[in-house]
């Protein structure tokens, strides 16, 4: 009896053994198909992660790119803008250029005549001048000439003065003086 009791004790323990490996063992592949499930799933979500932020990447990349595109194209109006403004400045400057010349031109031809037309003034002035001289010259020497026959009449005169045809005589010559005068 105590073999059986002992082979009994041995089988229970067995058993009793077997059984908390295979609870033990169950526990572990309970924790570990938690853990593998539980890992999987989170592979599954970083893989739809990866897939997303590859596709935000290539959306990303292909944005970059538009933009990249849209830049040079802006840069390339910018340039155009700035060849056409220097175009624009370099005709409008030769345009002034040309303007100032026609106005300076004018500007000399109306010098010209206005220089002419002073000059012409000033000639016509001294001509004036002179003719007006030469007038109070003639009219000084007519007035010196009548003052010296007035003086050569008064001393005829006092002689022919008792006498009419005297008289008659030195006012024809007064009238004649007073006529050239």
């Amino acid at each position: 009896e105590s073999t059986k009791s002992t082979a009994k004790n041995v089988l229970e323990t067995n058993k009793m053994q077997s059984a908390e490996r295979k609870k033990l063992i169950q526990q572990f592949q309970n924790q570990m198909y938690a853990v593998i499930n539980q890992s999987e799933t989170e592979m599954e979500k970083l893989k739809d992660a990866e897939e997303k932020l590859q596709k935000a990447l290539v959306q990303q990349q292909k944005h970059q790119q538009q933009i990249r595109i849209a830049h040079s194209q802006r840069l390339k109006v910018l340039k155009d803008l700035s060849e056409e403004f220097c175009k624009g400045m370099t005709e409008l400057e030769e345009s002034h250029v040309e303007q100032y010349s026609a106005v300076h031109n004018e500007l000399r031809k109306e010098m010209a005549i206005l220089q002419k037309k002073i000059l012409m003034d000033i000639q016509q002035q001294e001509m004036m001048n002179i003719q007006l001289h030469s007038a109070i010259l003639i009219i000084m020497t007519k007035f010196d000439v009548f003052f010296l026959l007035e003086k050569e009449i008064s001393k005829i005169e006092e002689p022919l003065q008792k006498n009419k045809i005297g008289v008659l005589l030195i006012e024809n010559a007064m009238g004649i003086v007073v006529k050239v005068l």
